[in-house]
């Protein structure tokens, strides 16, 4: 008999250690993982990644150029940020059995009597009365899980739209380096005509070099806008701040692709199924659902379910059952029945005020693409009877005919209205990258 309460005893703290996790020491040295940042680009050759939605990427060069949609691949894959976050889901998405019993043992080991036994505590109601409600518990886990894979979809989609921002800042940085390199082509052309042209007045070369210094200083500004963008950039896709990223061919327009608005009926059906901050209250809300359904239940009495095998030397080895009745104080169990009922109604007005903000966020950002798109076609007219302005002056400068005070101001003029247009193209496409973002349109790619 004792053989037996031994062995008995034996398995029961064989289950108990079971679920035990094992320590695994993994110190922390800042000179690694400053290296591990350093090395990481190093990697981005045939990058393949799988995000939070399970769509895995395709791989690519990284020294062919990136383009927008590889520059976000990258971002998923390196940005330090979303770390935390992907652990965080792994953890939740675990499979807990235990979780799914809803039962907590206690393990009692009694050496004077010899007694080796496992009580638990469960709900008379669940229990005894209506046990399909088990099913509640699993519906708590799915939407616990969900409102995770939600909140991980929602700071990746953060990410993605700060990458693209600062992919089209990249792209303006780019062409006001090319057109200020060309500018300072065109004044150091101008500098050299008048000095090779003897009867040129003294003001004329004042002018000129003033204007070749001016197109110099222009120039290095524009440089060093370019690599304060492309630092960012490498920031937000988790890149060494000191790598040269390249953007493809492909990627080099600056409109990208005519979006129109779109209808005010579509635009809150793509809302209600795009953005991911309304899932994951949605999911919030099911969860405090399912905690005021706990709390209401837990006014009725539980159960003390309490098996044990004990040895005695008068009595011999025995298998007993005990059972006790635990009634909570009806004051505290109403009162945190209230809590939970007022919790439950703190979810669903967190849910319609996010997403009352949401709409309003995204029926200004269709608003915001149309007028861009206005704006943009407008400028397209304009420039190009400047240009015809531009040709002509310029003919008639080298003909005699215009004054380097006359011709300048109207070059001047000209250059003011492709800085309009940058703004406008710029403007353009951050407007279709926040419409996007608005109703959770991410996958869309924006290169021609």
């Amino acid at each position: 008999m004792l053989q037996g309460l031994n062995t008995c005893g034996f398995l029961a703290a064989m289950l108990t250690l079971a679920g035990c996790a094992r320590y695994r020491p993994e110190p922390l040295h800042p000179a690694v993982e400053l290296r591990t940042l350093k090395d990481r680009t190093t990697v981005l050759t045939h990058q393949s990644t799988v995000n939070a939605a399970g769509v895995q990427s395709v791989g690519y060069q990284f020294e062919d150029g990136l383009n927008e949609a590889e520059l976000v691949m990258a971002a998923l894959t390196f940005n330090p940020a979303l770390r935390e976050k992907r652990y965080e889901i792994s953890r939740m998405n675990g499979f807990d059995l235990l979780g799914m019993v809803r039962f907590k043992p206690e393990l009692q080991v009694n050496l004077d009597r010899a007694t080796v036994g496992v009580a638990t505590d469960s709900d008379m109601l669940y229990t005894l009365l209506i046990p399909s409600l088990r099913q509640a518990w699993r519906d708590d886990n799915t939407a616990r899980r969900e409102q995770s894979r939600a909140e991980m979809m929602a700071a990746e989609a953060l990410v993605v739209v700060a990458v693209r921002r600062a992919h089209v800042v990249m792209l303006v940085a780019l062409e006001q380096v090319a057109w200020s390199r060309g500018r300072v082509d065109h004044r150091r052309q101008v500098l050299d005509h008048i000095e090779a042209n003897q009867p040129s007045s003294s003001l004329d070369r004042v002018l000129a070099s003033l204007a070749w210094q001016r197109a110099l200083a222009d120039a290095r500004h524009a440089a060093g806008r370019l690599a304060d963008a492309r630092r960012d950039l490498n920031r937000l896709v988790g890149f060494d701040p000191q790598v040269e990223v390249t953007l493809s061919e492909q990627a080099r327009s600056l409109v990208g692709p005519q979006m129109k608005s779109i209808a005010s009926e579509e635009l809150d059906r793509q809302l209600l199924s795009g953005r991911w901050e309304l899932k994951a209250l949605e999911a919030a809300y099911q969860r405090a659902e399912f905690t005021y359904s706990q709390a209401v239940m837990g006014q009725l009495p539980k159960l003390r379910l309490a098996p044990a095998v004990t040895y005695d030397r008068e009595e011999g080895t025995a298998l007993k059952f005990g059972a006790s009745v635990r009634i909570p104080w009806p004051d505290n169990a109403a009162e945190k029945a209230e809590d939970a009922l007022i919790n439950r109604a703190r979810a669903r007005a967190f849910y319609v005020e996010k997403l009352h903000a949401l709409r309003a966020e995204a029926h200004a950002a269709n608003a915001h693409v149309a007028r861009a798109w206005t704006d943009l076609a407008a400028l397209e007219n304009i420039r190009a009877a400047t240009d015809a302005a531009l040709a002509e002056g310029a003919a008639r400068r080298t003909a005699g005919e215009l004054s380097l005070s006359d011709y300048l101001p109207l070059v001047e003029r000209g250059e003011y209205l492709t800085h309009a247009w940058l703004d406008a193209a710029s403007e353009y496409r951050l407007a279709n990258i926040e419409l996007d973002h608005a109703i959770g349109r991410l996958n869309r790619s924006s290169d021609p």
